[in-house]
């Protein structure tokens, strides 16, 4: 049939099929140019009824061969050793295929062997022959075991694929072993003596190598990927490489990947955050070695701005293969990066109010002149006093004692660990900051009975106040005595509310807001 009669006859078809459907004027014309280009094409590609007739065939007796095998991967998180394992193994397929072919004729042993040989035909092969006194009798058993198992592996592809799959180098040969059939005894000879002269020629080894990679090829039919390819692990750029070589494959990316996509797309806040995560495990060779991307200048900014300090915040996480230099090298560019990504999504984050991440922007909220986060917003130290004034009247309700009376005392006891600990340590601190000089008899009877007192009085102190008792802790006995103290006592050096900048260093100021500091 022409090539013009056969496009009319595929329209007179389609005007055929739509007689007596009820479809407005414009979809049904559309669906008639549609259908007809279907048509078309159809007849491009089948050109003649023994062609479509060949290939309905074909299709019809796909459809019942058995499934392929899929495999799914997801979270890979740039760990290529594992998916390379995963990937030659099958998930374990493979041992399957192992067990479907040789039952109970191998020892498990034997099993694992032929195995991890197919995994990893080249390293297993050089540490078995180095102990091998045959090795012309293994490469036979080996041989056959092998072709054995990739027979199995075959079973559920046409003819056509496998050919598809074979290697090149043995192709010929390869198809021949795998089309034996064992009820055919003229044959027997045939297929042994390829066999034996595989092994004369030398080949072998090669031979094994190839038979062990078309199983892992013919195990696996198809390959999913569930998400994040990239992330912490520090192959991420390998696993591309090998997922563009692979025979059947489909993607869905992940939150990591999607991640690196903006970096590459030129994002300063991906950018900044795809090399915080690199340098947060220790793995920047990813960008050096894998994307040729330049980290000198990072690291001179970050010896530069942090050269004093030892970013003890930004451990590292993963190895600890690294020397003691590389390892502070990189805690420093971490907080350098780490820095720079809080920046510039501050500045993202500006620039559109519409992503409500208000809460995430922090940076600005630092008080550079008593070192502390500011998160509240509140600079007004009679929010404090009005909070400690409210506790104090709560401690006086029983119901609220039976509160904490309920608590673990494991919880209790580590919460109290904490605070008092951090009491501590602050006063430290404040007589650091504010140059207290205990050279002065004042200032060291004062720091001596507030000691004393809170060592001292380790059960506290009771008494009892219109019949109601009242146990003060040894540490509100030290914090009375030196309150009182520093009261009562002469020479004292500072008055509050002369100098605003000091009662600010000091916790204490009379304005509300330290921003009025001129």
């Amino acid at each position: 049939m022409h090539n013009g009669h056969r496009k009319q006859a595929a329209r007179d078809w389609v005007k055929k099929g739509q007689k007596g459907r009820p479809q407005t004027g414009g979809v049904r014309e559309n669906m008639k140019s549609l259908q007809a280009r279907y048509l078309d094409r159809l007849a491009e590609l089948y050109p003649t009824i023994a062609a479509a007739s060949t290939e309905i065939i074909n299709l019809e007796s796909i459809l019942n061969l058995p499934k392929g095998t899929e495999h799914f991967l997801t979270d890979i998180h740039g760990e290529y050793e594992a998916f390379s394992h995963v990937l030659k193994n099958g998930s374990g397929s493979v041992k399957r295929k192992i067990d479907d072919v040789f039952g109970n004729t191998l020892s498990r042993q034997d099993k694992q062997s032929l195995a991890t040989l197919i995994y990893y035909p080249a390293e297993k092969m050089s540490r078995i022959l180095q102990t091998e006194k045959n090795p012309d009798d293994w490469y036979k058993i080996t041989l056959y075991r092998l072709i054995a198992v990739c027979r199995r592996a075959a079973s559920k592809y046409t003819r056509s694929k496998i050919r598809k799959a074979l290697p090149k180098e043995f192709a010929y040969v390869l198809e021949e072993l795998l089309t034996e059939r064992g009820d055919l005894q003229d044959k027997e000879s045939y297929y042994d003596a390829i066999v034996q002269t595989i092994v004369r020629v030398g080949r072998a080894k090669a031979f094994i190598i190839a038979l062990s990679e078309l199983i892992q090829r013919l195990t696996v039919d198809h390959l999913h990927i569930v998400g994040d390819i990239y992330d912490r692990g520090p192959g991420p750029h390998i696993i591309m490489d090998k997922m563009m070589t692979y025979h059947s494959i489909d993607v869905q990316w992940g939150n990591h990947d999607v991640l690196w996509m903006g970096a590459a797309a030129g994002q300063m806040g991906c950018i900044a955050n795809a090399i915080r995560i690199c340098a947060r495990y220790g793995n920047l060779d990813i960008l050096e070695d894998g994307y040729g991307i330049n980290l000198l200048p990072l690291a001179t900014f970050a010896m530069n701005t942090y050269g004093d300090d030892p970013c003890t915040c930004f451990q590292l996480k993963g190895s600890d293969s690294y020397s003691a230099s590389e390892r502070e090298m990189n805690q420093k560019m971490h907080k350098a990066i780490s820095i720079i990504q809080f920046k510039a999504e501050g500045q993202i984050i500006k620039r559109h109010p519409e992503f409500g991440l208000e809460k995430r922007n922090l940076l600005h909220h630092i008080d550079f002149e008593r070192g502390v986060l500011e998160l509240s917003h509140v600079h007004d130290p009679r929010v404090i006093r009005i909070a400690a004034v409210f506790a104090v009247i709560l401690s006086f309700i029983p119901k609220m004692a039976d509160v904490i009376g309920s608590m673990p005392s494991a919880i209790i006891g580590g919460v109290s660990f904490m605070l008092y600990g951090m009491i501590s340590a602050i006063g430290v601190r404040n007589v650091v900051e504010n140059h207290v000089d205990l050279t002065k008899s004042r200032n060291l009877v004062i720091a001596a009975v507030i000691l004393v007192c809170g060592l001292g009085f380790s059960s506290g102190l009771t008494f009892t106040v219109f019949g109601t008792s009242i146990t003060l802790t040894g540490l509100a006995i030290a914090a009375l005595a030196g309150i009182i103290l520093n009261a009562i006592l002469p020479g004292n050096d500072y008055e509050f509310g002369k100098d605003l900048k000091g009662d600010i260093n000091r916790g204490v100021t009379l304005k509300p807001n330290p921003e009025e500091i001129k």
